[in-house]
């Protein structure tokens, strides 16, 4: 991206960047969780990708906050943008082993995703299942 275009995204991102590698206990993103999943859906890839990589780290620390991120993730999969839907798709075994609960509707989602926009999402919802199998092999 041209210096241009980074500009609007300049702020969130070092914020997120700091964030990202000092806050090495996730209970500390507790305040912040709900901007972050705001970002989720950002237009810029570095911005989005930072957002989604604290997101879970927090939902692995505390599960309950999985609902909230939850509507996010499900706002990043209806996107107008095809590469926050794509970012979503690469993120979807990890948001669903943090999801287990509602792992069927997820799954009904990508799959209404991929017919209605044809989009290929047969290798996410492979990868999303076999990490499901894996986990209850355990």
């Amino acid at each position: 991206l041209c210096r241009a275009a980074m500009q609007p995204y300049k702020g969130d991102l070092s914020l997120l960047g700091y964030l990202e590698s000092n806050t090495k206990k996730p209970a500390m993103l507790a305040s912040v969780f709900p901007s972050l999943c705001s970002h989720l859906n950002a237009p810029n890839c570095d911005v989005r990708k930072s957002a989604h990589n604290l997101v879970m780290r927090y939902m692995r620390h505390d599960p309950k906050s999985a609902s909230d991120a939850l509507q996010a993730y499900l706002g990043c999969l209806e996107s107008n943008n095809p590469d926050v839907v794509e970012t979503a798709l690469e993120r979807l075994p990890e948001v669903i082993v943090c999801c287990q609960e509602k792992c069927i509707s997820l799954l009904k989602s990508v799959f209404r995703l991929g017919i209605n926009n044809n989009s290929n999402t047969v290798s996410c919802i492979t990868r999303t299942v076999a990490l499901l199998n894996q986990q209850k092999a355990c």
